[in-house]
C-alpha cells in the first residue's frame, strides 16, 4: 500500500511538472500589425551573431546587421537582440537576409520572445534560373502593400514567417 501511495505521488509530481513547463504562445503583433504600425521597414542580412555576456547561462544574444533595402522609413540599425530561449525564440542564421518591420529607432533593435515582425526573406535573394520576376519577389510584394497596392490573391507569407518565427500563424490563418 506504500508503495502505491508513492508511485502516485510520483506521477502526479510528473505530470504537474509537465504542466508547469508548458510553453504558451506570448501576446505579440502579428506580421500584418508590425507593417501597418511599422515606421520602419527594411531588409537586412545577418552577418554574425554572439553571446553579449560570456556567462554560461547567458541567452542574451547580438547579431550584426547589414541593412541592403530599406521599404519605409530610415533605418540606423546596426545590430539585433533577442533572448535565446526554448519557448518563443527565435530563428536566425548568419547569412540569411531579414525583412523588419518596427517602430524602434536607433542602432540597436530589440527583439521579443515569439516576435513576429521579422520574415526570412533569403529566397529572394538565391541564385534561381530562370530569375524570378520583380513581382515575385517577397519584399516587392510586401512593399506594395506598405504602399497601398493590392497583395495577389493568393498571398501567403508563411513560408517566410516559419524559419524565423516560433509561433507563425498556420496557412489559411490571417498573417
Amino acid at each position: 500500500m506504500r508503495h502505491r501511495i508513492v508511485l502516485i505521488a510520483a506521477a502526479l509530481s510528473l505530470l504537474a511538472s509537465g504542466a508547469a513547463a508548458a510553453c504558451s504562445e506570448p501576446e505579440v503583433p502579428t506580421f500584418r500589425q508590425s507593417l501597418d504600425s511599422a515606421t520602419t521597414v527594411f531588409v537586412a542580412r545577418l552577418v554574425s551573431v554572439g553571446l553579449v555576456e560570456k556567462s554560461q547561462a547567458s541567452r542574451d544574444i547580438a547579431g550584426q546587421l547589414e541593412t541592403v533595402r530599406t521599404l519605409k522609413g530610415e533605418p540606423k540599425f546596426r545590430y539585433l537582440r533577442h533572448q535565446a530561449v526554448w519557448c518563443g525564440g527565435l530563428r536566425f542564421l548568419v547569412g540569411h537576409y531579414y525583412l523588419f518591420a518596427t517602430k524602434q529607432d536607433g542602432s540597436v533593435l530589440h527583439l521579443v520572445r515569439g516576435d513576429r515582425s521579422v520574415v526570412d526573406v533569403s529566397e529572394d535573394y538565391s541564385v534561381q534560373y530562370p530569375p524570378k520576376k520583380p513581382e515575385q519577389l517577397w519584399q516587392t510584394q510586401i512593399n506594395d502593400y506598405i504602399n497601398g497596392r493590392p497583395l495577389p490573391a493568393r498571398f501567403s507569407p508563411w513560408s517566410i514567417m516559419h524559419p524565423v518565427q516560433a509561433f507563425p500563424p498556420q496557412p489559411g490563418e490571417t498573417w
